[in-house]
């Protein structure tokens, strides 16, 4: 019994040690509530007339247009089968293709199989062309000494000291082609240009274009990418041989377009087959040095427009033909998954670049809060882009809060439900100044969040599109949770959380989370990754960069337990406040009020006089649906009190039950001890006939029963009845 009673205790000890924790849930009517603050962000994060204008921009502008280029698209195209009829002077491709003789091993895939480029060993190249060591390419003598590397080795620009390629003519590539012979590294008319030390200083002369074996001099070259000091620097613009073309009837303008957007595909493709044949990748950069770089697309060259008679006729192919490019994945060749998406490499781009500039100079080249709010309201009076405060998003630029604690503003609260007693906003989203690949959506990123807490819109926030009023209704809810050793709540993490070291915000598990990731970034990587809190003096990580790209993202599963940590790090806090939203939408403005409202937007700002009200506006009301907040509540669900209650309960028990039971088992032995005859005990014996008398008992008269009776009850029994009854009654009573 002592030990079931042990048992007990420890059961009641291990429970309370357990420190478990009950949730209860409680809805809570108030008289007011604060308001939240509310962040805005323009989805497009810069003007494209600062992306233009400002210098510091140049290798954003690399990012900015989408790239057509389709390598499944590519490859479908490769696989494709030409019934052309070629006449004398062109090359039959193995696939049916048909390309100028003067295509053949010049160093492109015309053929789109190769086929033009195979045993170019044997290939004698024209009087008007000479050929590359590096690969055996026939290219024209105009492309000598013209300041482009047109052979992989770079050949045709050595020996070029002192020669103006923006003056060059076929007379001077002709002395030039003398002067090479006689220093032996030109040979007869299959002319081969070795590879000699030098560097060319041609600048800017206008390339010719040679089509079907001949020169034409009226085709140029834009203005093209020059090194300081007469360096050569490597231009992007490319001889392109391939130019597609298409003639048809206006009638069928929408199988045009599809057709041109195909042909533009493949166009950018053979472009990007040849830099990589032509230059490995690489640029030259200014001081000499090696660089990974994008070809500007707004140094498109003029002889990429040009179109020449040997091109695909694509009405013709696409209209015997069907095609699906995921079709091409089936043959395994492709390394299409390793490819990066435009819209992330220039929404890295932008943060790499902003993140080492200064705020004011960023927030200056985006779209401002001036220009951004064309009408507020709050609480049916008026309110203005001074009652918002700025912040930099590395996706979005410039973000805007209302009601923030940085700003002088008093906090806001709100007494009534409904869009009447909320916030009321008319934004200016202004596509005419978006960057395509910055911001690929058109519309405003709106996040609701507590006041003093750092807006994250980027993983919290939702997209409100132009040409609609949508409304968010908001319900509250707090949360209260227990401190340790019942919870794991804490008002701040053990590590430094940067948001709120340096920006003054409140303490939350996801900006305490990512300055651990940032952290362990630094401390392997070397630099800090510009989608979280970059330090103060830390290096910025360029996420365009293989070897830090892979750094950053293989990091995780290097060290799993450096990650993982973080979320021991980052506690909860111990009290956070959310808001659950109802988003609808309704077509803005109606058509009534629309006269009205581009009257009213014209006296706003110069800038909404040329603009569309359905494209570039957007209405959002954001109010309380109701003051009922939700308020979940983590209670101690086994407290002190209650262990010393069940431990007084199981001691008073068992021991109170333990005492009962001996002294019952003591008197039931004392009992039977008496009942058990003397001889057992050693007693005197008893006589067999020995008897015990019985008293006997005379039963009494009914005279003397009625002697006994009250007066009142006597009264109603007759005298004679008692003794009649009395007489003849003989009947004794006697008791054995």
């Amino acid at each position: 019994m002592m030990s079931w009673l042990g048992v007990q205790c420890y059961w009641l000890l291990d429970k309370y040690f357990q420190y478990p924790i009950e949730v209860k849930l409680d809805l809570k009517a108030a008289p007011e509530l604060d308001f939240p603050s509310v962040t805005i962000c323009n989805l497009n994060p810069i003007l494209e007339r600062h992306l233009n204008t400002e210098e510091i921009f140049n290798d954003l502008k690399e990012y900015s247009e989408p790239d057509t280029d389709d390598s499944l698209f590519a490859a479908t195209l490769t696989g494709w089968v030409f019934n052309e009829s070629c006449t004398w002077d062109q090359y039959t491709c193995s696939n049916g293709r048909c390309i100028p003789q003067s295509y053949i091993c010049d160093g492109f895939d015309d053929c789109n199989n190769n086929d033009d480029e195979k045993n170019c060993y044997n290939h004698t190249c024209s009087g008007d062309q000479f050929r590359c060591i590096s690969n055996n390419a026939c290219r024209p003598l105009i492309y000598i000494c013209d300041g482009d590397f047109d052979c992989p080795g770079g050949e045709d620009e050595s020996n070029c000291t002192g020669n103006d390629a923006s003056t060059l003519n076929p007379a001077s590539v002709t002395s030039a082609q003398s002067a090479a012979t006689s220093e032996g590294s030109v040979t007869s008319s299959d002319t081969t240009v070795s590879t000699n030390s030098g560097t060319g200083t041609g600048t800017g002369r206008r390339k010719r274009d040679t089509y079907h074996g001949h020169v034409n001099y009226n085709s140029h070259r834009n203005s093209r990418r020059k090194a300081p000091n007469n360096k050569v620097c490597v231009s992007s613009n490319i001889k392109k041989r391939l130019r597609l073309e298409l003639a048809f009837d206006k009638s069928l303008r929408s199988k045009q377009q599809t057709i041109h957007m195909l042909q533009e595909s493949y166009k950018k493709y053979v472009e990007k087959k040849r830099l990589f044949m032509k230059n490995g990748l690489s640029f030259i950069n200014e001081n000499g040095k090696k660089s990974l770089s994008r070809r500007r697309r707004s140094e498109k060259s003029q002889e990429d427009a040009q179109r020449s008679q040997f091109d695909i006729d694509w009405n013709k192919v696409l209209s015997n033909s069907s095609f699906n490019k995921w079709d091409a994945l089936s043959s395994g060749e492709i390394n299409y998954y390793a490819e990066r998406d435009d819209e992330w490499e220039a929404s890295m781009m932008y943060a790499y670049i902003t993140a080492k500039l200064n705020n004011t100079f960023v927030e200056s080249s985006g779209h401002l809060i001036k220009n951004l709010i064309a009408s507020c309201e709050f609480n049916g009076y008026q309110c203005s882009p001074l009652n918002f405060t700025f912040f930099h998003n590395h996706k979005y630029g410039n973000c805007y809060t209302f009601n923030s604690m940085f700003s002088t503003d008093p906090k806001l609260v709100t007494r009534f439900q409904g869009p009447g007693y909320g916030l009321k906003m008319s934004l200016f989203v202004d596509q005419k100044q978006y960057v395509a690949n910055l911001a690929t959506e058109a519309g405003v990123r709106v996040l609701i969040h507590k006041r003093g807490s750092m807006p994250f819109p980027e993983e919290n926030g939702i997209t409100v599109m132009p040409g609609r009023s949508t409304s968010i209704g908001i319900k509250q809810l707090k949360f209260s949770r227990l401190p340790p050793p019942h919870g794991v709540c804490a008002k701040k993490g053990t590590i430094d959380d940067y948001y709120s070291k340096h920006i003054g915000t409140s303490y939350s598990k996801l900006s305490c989370l990512k300055s651990c990731y940032q952290n362990n970034i630094m401390a392997q990587c070397g630099c800090a990754v510009p989608f979280y809190f970059v330090p103060p003096k830390a290096d910025v990580c360029n996420m365009l960069n293989k070897t830090t790209e892979w750094c950053v993202t293989n990091l995780p599963d290097r060290f799993p337990d450096r990650f993982s940590a973080c979320d021991q790090l980052c506690p909860q806090p111990c009290e956070e406040t959310e808001y659950a939203l109802s988003v609808s939408t309704s077509v803005w403005p109606s058509e009534k009020y629309e006269d009205f409202l581009s009257t009213k937007l014209g006296q706003t700002n110069s800038l909404y006089t040329d603009t569309d009200i359905e494209d570039d506006f957007t209405k959002i009301q954001i109010y309380y649906q109701d003051l009922i907040y939700t308020y979940i509540d983590q209670q101690k669900a086994y407290e002190s009190m209650n262990l010393i209650s069940d431990l007084g309960g199981q001691l008073g028990l068992w021991l109170g039950l333990s005492a009962i039971t001996i002294g019952e088992l003591c008197s039931f032995l004392f009992s039977v001890g008496r009942s058990l005859p003397n001889t057992w005990i050693g007693g005197a014996k008893t006589s067999p006939t020995d008897t015990v008398p019985i008293s006997t008992i005379e039963p009494a008269s009914l005279e003397d029963m009625y002697d006994d009776l009250c007066p009142e009850q006597a009264m109603y029994i007759p005298p004679d009845i008692i003794r009649t009854k009395s007489e003849h009654s003989d009947t004794s009573l006697s008791f054995v």
